[in-house]
Order: C-alpha cells, then sequence, then structure tokens
C-alpha cells in the first residue's frame, strides 16, 4: 500500500485515510508519480477545479474536472510540505522532499490561471494539523495522457473519522477505499 507518513500536528489515522485514497488512485491509474502536498489545514470543496482569479476578484473553475487541470492556487504560507514519489522497478516508491516555499512551482496562490499540471501522476492536497482539528480533508488530481481525474472529500471526527462530504466520488466508493484492508506485508 502507498503510505504517506504523518507529520507533526497530523492525526495518523486521517493520513492513513489519505494514503488509501492515493494508493487507490495509483492503482486505478496506474501512475508512476505521486506528489502528496500538505497544507496548514482543512479546506473546502470549493478548491476542487478552481483555478484562480482574473484581475484579483473573478473566480474561475474548471467546468469539466476532465479537461487540463490547474494547481489550485494555496497561498504559498499554506503549503507545508511537498514530496514527490517515483515508482521504482521494484513496484515501491522513493521519496523526495520538496521545499514548500522555494520550490512550490505546482503553484504561486493569487492569479494561476494558466498554471496546468503538465506532468502525469497523481497530485494530492491534504489537510495538515489533523490532530488538533475536527474536519480534515484531501484533494487529488489523477493526470495521464489518457484523460484527468479529480475529486475532493471531507471528514468529521468524532471517535474515529467519518465521511462528510465526497465530490464528484460516491460515498459508496469513498467507503470501499476506506475500508480496504492493507495487504499483508510479505514474509
Amino acid at each position: 500500500m502507498f503510505e504517506i507518513t504523518s507529520q507533526p500536528g497530523d492525526d495518523s489515522a486521517f493520513v492513513e485515510i489519505v494514503s488509501r485514497f492515493v494508493d487507490y488512485a495509483v492503482t486505478k491509474y496506474e501512475l508512476s508519480v505521486v506528489f502528496s502536498i500538505r497544507v496548514d489545514h482543512w479546506f473546502g470543496e470549493r478548491w476542487l477545479g478552481f483555478r484562480g482569479k482574473i484581475l484579483g476578484a473573478l473566480g474561475v473553475r474548471n467546468r469539466s474536472l476532465n479537461d487540463d487541470l490547474v494547481v489550485p492556487p494555496f497561498h504559498p504560507r499554506r503549503v507545508k510540505s511537498v514530496t514527490r514519489f517515483d515508482r521504482l522497478e521494484s513496484g515501491a516508491f522513493a521519496s523526495m522532499h520538496i521545499p514548500a516555499m522555494t520550490n512550490y512551482s505546482l503553484g504561486s496562490g493569487g492569479e494561476n490561471i494558466g498554471n496546468y499540471i503538465r506532468e502525469s501522476g497523481i497530485y494530492c492536497w491534504y489537510a495538515g494539523d489533523s490532530g488538533t482539528t475536527t474536519s480534515a480533508s484531501l484533494m487529488v488530481y489523477a493526470v495521464s495522457p489518457t484523460g484527468n481525474s479529480a475529486w475532493y472529500v471531507s471528514f468529521n471526527k468524532k471517535d474515529d473519522w467519518v465521511l462528510a462530504k465526497s465530490v464528484p466520488m460516491s460515498a459508496a466508493e469513498c467507503h470501499f477505499i476506506i475500508d480496504q484492508q492493507p495487504a499483508p506485508n510479505a514474509t
């Protein structure tokens, strides 16, 4: 299973859920590159397909989440970490940390209209500081030569993390992903 590592302030159970969604996307779209982008805290569904603002006022969104996708224009201060994972010949993924503030070329905040994602891969933005909040979210973009896909999922914490909203993915598909058991380790 693909695994994102919890960072200080994160709830490990939520990060495991994020890992399951990324693992699902990697398997479904057969992509070999993953970008894991940790955002400072919860973000809403309005970020899904959001391209930025024109002249600082008019918000622009992708009409179709299957068209060219633009990096969501989170302000660079909100991006706490960026990690790139590349699939090795063995099938495992090797990670490389990218300095968030200096190399968040994935997006620049503000007017972002033409910042298209060109490299095939899975791009996952997820809420950091989930250990101190009762709401968390994630957003996944799958970019490939055969087409693009994107979805947003949010959770509320009661005793455990509970699905609150999913767009456009169905709740049934989300529960399928969440309930998947990790494969036993080979011995």
